[in-house]
């Protein structure tokens, strides 16, 4: 199971976030870049069509999973957002079913322990 903590903010205002990446597999990464303007696509279910798509407002720099851009594990963007995918397995989180009606924002289906 992962882990994320954010400190408390310094006197000048530095914020830090850090986190530990205890999936059940190793997942290879590497640095990706994505530029303001980038075409996103939401995954979708074998079968189903695609969810969500959207043009970036902002560029992203961050951890990709696979060597596939949409897999971001962790990453901020210019507007100094971060998002980091937490592994929660046992009940510790749940998912929303697929809806299929352009809502969705995805998630990796063929990945057997996700």
């Amino acid at each position: 199971m992962c882990t994320n903590f954010k400190m408390k903010p310094a006197t000048d205002g530095t914020i830090v976030i850090g986190r530990s990446m205890e999936f059940p597999v190793g997942i290879p990464t590497s640095l990706g870049v994505l530029p303001k303007g980038f075409a996103g696509k939401g995954a979708a279910p074998a079968g189903q069509t695609a969810s969500r798509e959207w043009t970036a407002t902002h560029g992203v720099v961050g951890m990709v999973g696979f060597g596939n851009p949409h897999w971001l594990t962790d990453g901020m963007n210019t507007a100094g957002v971060s998002m980091h995918a937490l592994y929660m397995p046992n009940g510790y989180c749940t998912y929303a079913a697929y809806k299929g009606d352009g809502t969705d924002l995805g998630r990796i289906p063929s990945l057997s322990w996700w």
